[in-house]
């Protein structure tokens, strides 16, 4: 799957966050910043704008992440895989839903002597998908029970949320979510444990029907979610206990 056409992504892709079962579709979600009071609704690449006013019921405010270690040490070098990659991470991919700059097909680039993932969130009130597949391949499922985190090098303007998407169960917004705060446009790399209690469901996207327990165990990508205007590079992904294979 890693020498996927890009011609073909979008059809893959699109079952991000709406065309699975019923309350699946992408909403709008109280962010750190205000509850939008209105989002598109992506759903394959496409989304008609409407109002929708969540309700508090269930939701669970996101707790700061918790910040364990040096954030400015960076792990040590991994041997990449031939090609493009990200500590051997080969697929960043735009999903198509979404105003994302690129709008599909991988995200990744070369700049000077690294590899960089890039992508800009262009709106206010929009859903905008982006996805680091684990396995470096679609549908793989990575059993992530013992490890404790992972260390992200990124930078970002605004605030955004990382999903964990099990294999089994990738369709479909209703995951559970760790909130990424924003670095102001600077680059930092920072630790986030694979903690159940850092991890939140938000009511306007269902309840997951999955525990995080579960997803854990069957971990097929980190699928990056905002919907407000943003600027995010990543270049650096560690998974503890985990090093993906090169496809």
């Amino acid at each position: 799957m890693s020498n996927l056409p890009l011609a073909t992504l979008p059809t893959l892709l699109a079952c991000f966050i709406g065309c699975s079962a019923p309350n699946t579709s992408l909403g709008p979600v109280e962010t750190p910043q205000e509850k939008m009071s209105s989002a598109g609704t992506p759903n394959g690449g496409a989304g008609n704008q409407s109002e929708v006013a969540p309700t508090d019921s269930g939701t669970k405010d996101a707790p700061e992440p918790t910040m364990k270690g040096d954030e400015k040490t960076e792990p040590a070098p991994v041997e990449n895989c031939p090609g493009v990659s990200i500590d051997r991470y080969q697929q960043w991919l735009a999903s198509g839903e979404g105003p994302t700059v690129p709008a599909t097909g991988s995200l990744l680039r070369q700049e000077s002597d690294s590899t960089i993932a890039r992508a800009s969130f262009t709106q206010d009130n929009q859903w905008h998908v982006l996805a680091i597949w684990l396995g470096n391949e679609f549908g793989a499922s990575v059993n992530l029970t013992l490890s404790k985190g992972f260390s992200l090098t990124y930078s970002a303007t605004n605030d955004f949320y990382i999903q964990l998407r099990p294999a089994v169960q990738w369709s479909g917004g209703a995951k559970w979510h760790l909130l990424i705060p924003s670095t102001a446009g600077q680059s930092t790399t920072t630790f986030f444990p694979f903690e159940a209690a850092q991890w939140i469901k938000l009511t306007a996207l269902g309840e997951p029907p999955h525990t995080f327990e579960e997803a854990l165990a069957d971990a097929s990508g980190l699928v990056v979610v905002g919907n407000t205007k943003n600027e995010i590079s990543f270049s650096g992904l560690r998974v503890d206990t985990y090093e993906p294979p090169c496809l």
